[in-house]
Order: structure tokens, then sequence, then C-alpha cells
């Protein structure tokens, strides 16, 4: 009896090596390796010896092969009922992830796949391991991921200020063509510590930031354009309503410098922006028109991502020797930023 002759194509190899790669099944890879070692000339028996299998399997493989192609390669999935277990520990998991463990008397407020398999254990007498528990809840959909802190604004006009926000970005273009700019103002604490968060270091060792030992800071009034993003910014020992009336006397100077007749400035109610000075400032000042947010939305400054980033680059794992260094190295990279971010004067428009 003449051996069987298995002919490939160059794209019939390629195929079989792709899906090789691809599948995470042991079987399925098992026969395309068969495949693939019988296009090339081998015997059964030859082919079982090099993959410890008995000949009678490789033939069978390759008849799979040559009756559906790649498909007939794939393992089918036994029709029949669930396993019992499985299906009442799923239900189980899915009903127990959503629950605090602390209404079961344990002193955390996560579920840990340890945890899980020892509650299961101790409560509900199912022994099993912290991996299965891991593949359930992937058959499940559920994955351990960090959640996202939202603040729930209590304020009853959060809605209606919102949405003016929204509106007043969207026409922030046409408001430039009226002389009139749109501004996000905020402040933030740059300190001399180190605010400490992961860095990439060899494995087995620590890296150790130096700090001064006593903690001084400044503050960054910061009021950024839109759609621009352009800053104009202050730096100051304290954040009071002087300092606050200061920075805003800047913005002053930049809106004649740059042809600017008013500026609509969004912030939130700090105590330097409320106050009664400041309230005066304004009225005499009536070119920055304030529009202040709802309590507890930060989300809806844009400034505070500007904010975020600053402390970020500058203060996450790096100490600073001095007030006076903190403040060079903030100024830099905020003039850094207006330099990719710049603000076309309203003047040379016109």
């Amino acid at each position: 009896m003449k051996p069987q002759v298995l002919v490939l194509s160059k794209k019939d190899k390629r195929e079989l090596e792709a899906f090789m790669k691809k599948t995470t099944d042991k079987e399925e890879a098992m026969r395309t390796l068969v495949v693939l070692h019988k296009a090339e000339g081998e015997t059964f028996r030859q082919i079982g010896q090099i993959l410890h299998i008995r000949p009678m399997t490789a033939q069978a493989a390759v008849n799979r092969y040559k009756q559906a192609s790649i498909t007939g390669l794939k393992t089918k999935h036994s029709s029949g009922r669930p396993p019992l277990k499985k299906t009442k520990l799923k239900q189980i998991l899915k009903d127990l992830i959503q629950q605090d463990p602390q209404a079961f008397g344990y002193l955390r407020t996560t579920w840990s796949l340890r945890a899980i398999a020892k509650h299961l254990d101790k409560e509900l007498k199912i022994k099993t391991s912290n991996v299965h528990v891991w593949r359930i809840l992937k058959e499940l959909g559920i994955s351990y991921k960090m959640p996202k802190a939202q603040v729930t604004s209590p304020d009853p006009t959060y809605e209606a200020k919102a949405k003016k926000v929204k509106g007043y970005k969207k026409i922030s273009s046409a408001l430039l063509k009226k002389n009139v700019a749109l501004g996000f103002q905020d402040e933030v604490w740059l300190e001399l510590c180190a605010t400490i968060a992961p860095m990439w270091m060899q494995k087995g060792s620590q890296v150790k930031i130096a700090t001064p030992g006593v903690n001084k800071r400044i503050n960054v009034f910061i009021t950024m354009l839109y759609p621009s993003r352009s800053l104009i910014w202050d730096t100051f020992q304290r954040r009071r309503s002087e300092e606050y009336q200061k920075h805003e006397e800047h913005v002053l100077l930049f809106m004649e410098r740059h042809g600017i007749a008013k500026v609509i400035q969004v912030q939130d109610n700090a105590k330097s922006h409320n106050s009664k000075s400041t309230l005066r400032f304004h009225v005499e000042h009536p070119r920055i028109v304030p529009f202040f947010l709802p309590s507890y939305s930060p989300q809806l400054n844009d400034e505070e991502t500007q904010n975020r980033r600053l402390k970020h680059y500058l203060c996450c794992n790096q100490s600073y020797g001095s007030i006076t260094d903190l403040e060079k190295k903030a100024r830099k990279f905020l003039w850094k930023h207006n330099l990719s971010h710049k603000f076309v004067s309203l003047k040379k428009v016109a």
C-alpha cells in the first residue's frame, strides 16, 4: 500500500503556521504540526515518533485537514449538559462579587481571589483554587481594574451651568471674532517634598527619593484661554484675595496687549474668588466677567487638567532644595507650554 501524500501550496503553509501561532488549544496545535510534517513527506510512523503520538492519531489529523481544511483541525466542543458544579459556582460568584466583603464580617472593602476562594471553602464548603476562581470570573466577563472617582455636585443648578459651559466652549472661536475670550481659571499648590508614585527601577532594588525634611510650597494662579489653551500665570507664596487680584491685574494687562475687550472667566467658588474685596474688584473691572461653577464640579473646569500635568511633571518623585528652584522649574514648564499653545493677538488679526 502506497503511503499517503499531502501537497501544500505556499499559501496553505502560511495559513497553517498563522493558525498554529494564534491557537491556544494544544490539540489544535498538534494537529497542525502533523499536517506540516506530512507535507514534508514524512510517514505517519515517523510523525508519531517526533510528536510522541500514535500513527493512527496522526493519520486522523491529516484526514480531518483533507476533509475541511483548517476548520477540520479545530477542536469541536462536545455537546451535552454543562457540569453542574461549575454552573452553580458561576452564579454564586456573580452574586458574591457584587456584595461588600464587610457584609460577611471581613475587615476589607474589596474581594481578592484568595479571599473569594477562602470564603467559598469556609462558608459554602466548596473547595477551589485561586486560578479556578479567576477563570470563572473571566468567563463571566468580570475583570479587576481601577474604578473612576466621580464627584456629585449638590448644586441644583448643576445641569444648567454645565450646559452653559459646554455652550461657551462650542462658540469660543466665534466669540474671539467679537474680541471676547473664554478663560478657565484655577490654582494649584506645588510642594518641595516629592509626590511618591510608581517609576521604573532595577528589579531587586528600590530608588530612594531625598526630601528636604521641612515642606514648603508655592501657589500658581493660572488662567487658560480657550480654545488655544494659552496660559496666563503668576506664582505667589500664599493664596488670598490679594494674590488673586494681582493675577487678575495680569490678565487685564494681557487683554490690553492682545486687543481682548472682555474675558468670560470660568472658575470655582474658592474664598479668594468670592470675598468682598474680590467682588469689588470685579465691579471696578467689568471687562473680566466671572462665571462661577457649581460646587464640587472640577470636571467642568478645563484648567484642572493643566494643574494635574504641572504637578505630575514637576513634583512626581522629585524634591527641590528651595522654593526658588521649584518656582524656576514651574515658570520654565509653563513658558514651554505656551510655545506650543500661542494665543493669536486680536490686534494683529484686525
